[in-house]
């Protein structure tokens, strides 16, 4: 496998990348949606305005990527290398991905768009979800210590079926917790 580094791939499509592994590269406005990046490796790799959508992540690794204004709407990423999968994902949309029981700790999603995401036994220790829309997002028998939902909205979370120990909510977000118990606010 290659070995690329220090490299910035502008308007790239999946028929000019390269099975290999990337290393503090930056991928401007590619346009990957559909492509299968099974067995690539990105480590410290920056993604700006990127069209991931739909992409096959079979042990794909993804270790300190930064993802900036990009669709990663239907990603497996429960398919991904766990080993060392840590992301920052900023101004993204995530839509129906699933993180089924990801090692996310300490994973910033900030001012993303989370439709119907699947958390489900997902490690989310100390996750930021600062300013993201979870509408429809699962989260069953998921660690959520620590994390921080504050001026997170459209979530709903059971904290009878989530380790939730020290959490952060915005005011805002309370009803989110009551839902599951039946409880209306007004």
């Amino acid at each position: 496998m290659d070995y690329i580094t220090d490299q910035t791939f502008e308007g790239l499509t999946i028929e000019h990348l390269a099975t290999a592994e990337y290393e503090n590269c930056v991928f401007q406005s590619c346009q990957l949606n559909g492509a299968d990046l099974s067995n690539f490796t990105f480590v410290d790799c920056e993604f700006i305005s990127c069209d991931l959508s739909s992409i096959r992540s079979k042990k794909t690794s993804f270790r300190d990527a930064y993802f900036r204004d990009c669709k990663l709407m239907g990603i497996h990423f429960e398919d991904c290398n766990p080993y060392g999968l840590k992301c920052t994902f900023e101004s993204c949309t995530l839509d129906y991905s699933f993180f089924y029981q990801c090692p996310l700790k300490g994973t910033k999603f900030s001012n993303c768009r989370l439709t119907e995401v699947d958390f489900t036994e997902a490690g989310l220790e100390g996750v930021s979800f600062e300013g993201c829309q979870l509408t429809g997002s699962v989260f069953q028998m998921s660690n959520l210590e620590k994390a921080n939902f504050t001026g997170a909205h459209g979530f709903i979370i059971d904290p009878s079926n989530n380790r939730m120990k020290s959490a952060k909510f915005s005011q805002e977000g309370l009803a989110g917790l009551l839902i599951p118990f039946g409880i209306e606010i007004s």
